[in-house]
């Protein structure tokens, strides 16, 4: 009989833990609890358009979720491509770095710490400061490997370091940057993109960038082919777009360049990165090699040479 209670005392515990796993548990101190739109993944999850969090239980130690989390679009970066072997993180970016507060935080595991931190601080400080919420998951809850949007940066932290480092530059200096810093002015007329229902305003460089090869939301321009991104996962879509081009910008420079001498709209993806990120230089030394009008199929996957082995 106690054997028979313990089991079922187990089972109604891991099914309460992993119910907390996929909720956002809401608080504002001065507003009480608040709406928050799921992910697209989320919402296929869990049906409902939004999630409300009517009670709070102790949470599992290893999902990191701070409070508050602002209302935010999440962008999410599926796990699309067969996973090659790790490669070894730059030496580089593992040198000590100030911790911005944002990620401060005791559950985040110091070495990790330090590594989002060297991607963050690429940030202008003006933009890592609408950073409101960042989010490591260490228990294998996530079904992708990482989530961004206005304001808000969630990956998984089981991560080999060596793609996670690819994954934050995706997330947080492609869709949060882009939705949050490079978004332009409220008081400007709407443009033809949308982030989820919300016009991107006109004024956005964001917006300047999406229309190189597109003329509304998942709608390329007449003309364009799959030559003109650089990779194949951003061809989908024009947000996820931005957030590889960055990653390919940062960690594959010199097949960028190559892809740029014989791609006009790519040569304008270029000189777009080389005007509104100027101080956004490369952090990895990638090692693949462009091929002509092939193109490999997400950025976040490829290789790079690397100064010292460090894996999970």
């Amino acid at each position: 009989m106690k054997r028979s209670q313990t089991v079922l005392a187990g089972f109604l515990l891991g099914v309460v833990t992993l119910s907390l796993q996929v909720l956002l548990i809401v608080a504002d101190s001065t507003h009480g609890s608040r709406e928050v739109a799921a992910s697209p993944l989320l919402q296929a999850a869990t049906n409902p358009k939004l999630i409300r969090v009517a009670f709070v239980l102790k949470p599992n130690p290893q999902v990191i979720l701070p409070l508050p989390i602002s209302n935010a679009t999440l962008q999410e970066q599926p796990a699309s491509a067969p996973t090659p072997s790790p490669v070894p993180l730059t030496a580089s970016l593992l040198n000590p770095t100030s911790i911005p507060a944002v990620i401060n935080q005791p559950d985040i595991h110091p070495e990790d710490q330090q590594l989002i931190a060297r991607v963050l601080n690429l940030l202008p400080p003006d933009c890592l400061a609408k950073l409101d919420n960042f989010y490591v998951v260490y228990n294998h809850s996530l079904t992708s490997r990482g989530f961004a949007g206005k304001g808000v940066v969630m990956i998984d932290g089981t991560l080999p370091k060596s793609e996670l480092q690819k994954i934050l530059l995706h997330e947080a200096l492609g869709h949060f940057q882009g939705l949050t810093c490079l978004a332009g002015t409220s008081g400007s007329a709407p443009s033809a993109f949308k982030d989820g229902n919300t016009p991107i305003p006109a004024d956005a460089p964001l917006v300047s960038f999406l229309q190189i090869s597109w003329s509304t939301n998942k709608v390329w321009k007449v003309g364009t082919t799959n030559a003109d991104f650089v990779t194949g996962y951003a061809a989908t879509d024009e947000e996820e777009e931005f957030a590889d081009t960055v990653a390919m910008y940062l960690s594959q420079p010199d097949a960028f360049e190559e892809m740029a001498k014989h791609n006009v709209a790519i040569a304008q993806k270029l000189s777009w990165m080389q005007t509104y990120l100027p101080e956004q230089t490369p952090v990895l030394q990638g090692t693949y090699v462009a091929d002509g009008d092939n193109r490999p199929w997400d950025a976040t996957k490829l290789p790079a040479k690397e100064d010292m082995v460090v894996m999970n």
